[in-house]
This record gives C-alpha cells, structure tokens and sequence, in this order.
C-alpha cells in the first residue's frame, strides 16, 4: 500500500474510534440523568400536609383552602368517570 492509502485508512479508523468513543460518552450521560429522574418513582408524594385539630367538629368544618390561603378549585372528573354517577 502506499503511504497516502495508509495514511486515510489511519485517518479514518481514529475518526471512528473518536466517533465511538464520543457516542458512549454521550449515551452514558443520557443513562445517568434517566437513572437520576428515577430516583423518586415509587415514593410518596412530597406535597402532603398534616394540619392537626382539637375536635371531630373542627375536622368537619376545616377549609383547606382558605387554611392555606388558596383559591377554591372544583376539580372536573376524569374522563372516563363521566358515565358513572
């Protein structure tokens, strides 16, 4: 072979290898950060509250929303509830 063949074959076997070599790389990175999102799948919920009362009769007539000084939402039903009553 000639020196210049040789030459394009050494160039393009480095080209694949840094081609390869970076293609890992960025699939390895893409593997941690989905790996990292899974860290909470399977926990609860961390938005929960506990508000404590005296009585039965407090427990009745507390508003979380105004507790929380929040606007009052009325949540649609889902989909496929809407045939039942």
């Amino acid at each position: 072979m000639c020196a210049y063949i040789q030459t394009c074959v050494h160039t393009t076997r480095a080209y694949k290898h840094i081609c390869h070599t970076h293609n890992t790389h960025m699939h390895a990175q893409k593997v941690e950060g989905l790996q990292e999102s899974l860290h909470y799948i399977g926990l609860p919920a961390q938005n929960k509250h506990k508000v404590f009362v005296d009585s039965s009769k407090e427990a009745k007539a507390f508003d979380p929303s105004q507790y929380f000084d929040t606007p009052k939402v009325r949540r649609a039903a889902p989909s496929y509830c809407k045939g039942f009553k």
